[in-house]
């Protein structure tokens, strides 16, 4: 493994983490970069216990997050498979906006504190 720093990027306009439950990690591992090119940031956020702690990382570094909710299951999925085994079950996503950008994402529900670090409509952290 190598730390996103070690690439030397001499650009980076998209950052997607999707590591088990090691964005934070990862996103310490980035900081130089991030700092440097302020990028957007997609990121996964399904695990509970670090939540808040992800959470916490970029509001310091100033970004906008915002949670992102993909279903399971897509009526149009490409197997054309039209039972849904999943239920309501969705896939927890931070869309991470560098707030100098002056973007509002209108579609999106805001987190502007630790607070908003629970999953929406569940009153968990997740």
């Amino acid at each position: 493994m190598r730390a996103i720093d070690d690439l030397g990027l001499a650009a980076c306009h998209l950052l997607k983490l999707d590591i088990e439950g090691m964005e934070v990690e990862a996103l310490r591992g980035a900081e130089q970069t991030v700092r440097a090119h302020r990028p957007l940031i997609y990121v996964e956020n399904d695990r509970q216990e670090r939540s808040e702690e992800l959470v916490a990382l970029l509001l310091a570094w100033d970004f906008r997050p915002y949670w992102h909710l993909t279903p399971l299951f897509s009526p149009a999925n490409f197997a054309g498979e039209p039972e849904n085994i999943f239920g309501s079950l969705c896939s927890f996503n931070l869309l991470c906006v560098p707030r100098e950008r002056g973007v509002t994402v209108e579609t999106m529900e805001e987190i502007t504190s630790l607070a908003g670090a629970r999953m929406p409509g569940t009153g968990r952290t997740s």
